[in-house]
């Protein structure tokens, strides 16, 4: 398992009690602060900004979400430090998080995970710990979108640990359920250095949810086929739209229009490992079935 440092080391402040909130223009919360969430966590039509921190050095379980509220006329508000006990099994503060509004709910929560830790998505309400769900191991990133057209915003994440593209449905209950797309991508023909296997979000089969359109190595060995394939937010069977067994070349996949019709088609650059470079186009009906034109 990996091991991460976190983005800095700050000036502290003093914190006590699980709960405290406290502002302190200027002056760090925690000794740690992880990553930054820009969303509108009170509905106002304003981005507010969202650090998530601990306090002490590792393996202090005292978590801290530091909220700057944004300002009508620009810029974010003084700092507000909320503080809480880590119910992450393995006792970590988190340093990747995403707001979303779960279930019904009107306001934004934080789903947030530790990269350095395993599994554990959790949840915090108004700043606090109130659930956990099972994600992959040691996310790299977490991300949103509508996968399946309900209008509530669903869970992807990847990690290269894992090797694992996973998504996580936002049910009427406020749960994180797995989703119908969990795909292997240690190799995922993008470029080398690039962060993560390269996507694009599209609705392929007009069901008003986004799919993934992802170039992919399923068997997850560098004598086996690179794919580009689509997966879909409703669980309708994945296409596969090429393959290469040139486990040395660059796929680029990306969404276009080739017909003007209002439906997302789908293309492939692909640079062999020689250097030469063809693109490949697909025809989309409008239910997610394609076929490759010149």
């Amino acid at each position: 398992m990996r091991r991460r440092s976190t983005l800095g080391v700050l000036a502290a402040a003093v914190l006590a009690g699980c709960g405290l909130v406290v502002a302190v223009p200027g002056v760090a919360a925690a000794d740690d602060l992880g990553g930054v969430i820009v969303a509108d966590m009170n509905n106002d039509g304003i981005p507010d900004q969202v650090q998530l921190g601990r306090v002490g050095p590792v393996p202090s379980t005292t978590c801290t979400v530091t909220v700057r509220f944004g300002l009508k006329g620009g810029g974010f508000g003084p700092p507000q430090v909320h503080t809480y006990t880590t119910i992450d099994s393995t006792g970590m503060c988190p340093d990747l998080g995403v707001a979303m509004k779960l279930g019904n709910e009107k306001r934004p929560d934080l789903v947030t995970a530790a990269s350095f830790g395993f599994r554990d998505l959790i949840v915090l309400h108004k700043f606090q710990p109130v659930a956990k769900f099972t994600g992959v191991e040691q996310p790299n990133w977490l991300r949103t979108a509508d996968l399946n057209g309900d209008g509530r915003q669903d869970l992807i994440e990847w990690s290269d640990q894992g090797t694992d593209l996973n998504t996580l449905i936002n049910t009427a209950q406020g749960t994180l359920v797995q989703g119908p797309i969990n795909v292997p991508t240690m190799r995922s023909g993008a470029a080398p250095g690039s962060f993560g296997p390269q996507y694009v979000l599209a609705d392929f089969n007009g069901d008003g949810g986004q799919d993934i359109l992802i170039s992919v190595n399923f068997q997850l060995s560098q004598t086996q086929p690179i794919s580009a394939a689509v997966f879909f937010g409703n669980g309708q069977a994945s296409q596969i739209l090429d393959s290469t067994t040139d486990f040395r070349a660059v796929w680029t996949v990306f969404s276009i229009d080739l017909n003007h019709d209002g439906i997302p088609d789908a293309g492939v650059i692909e640079t062999s490992g020689t250097g030469t470079t063809v693109v490949k186009y697909y025809l989309n009906d409008g239910q997610g079935h394609f076929t490759q034109i010149t």
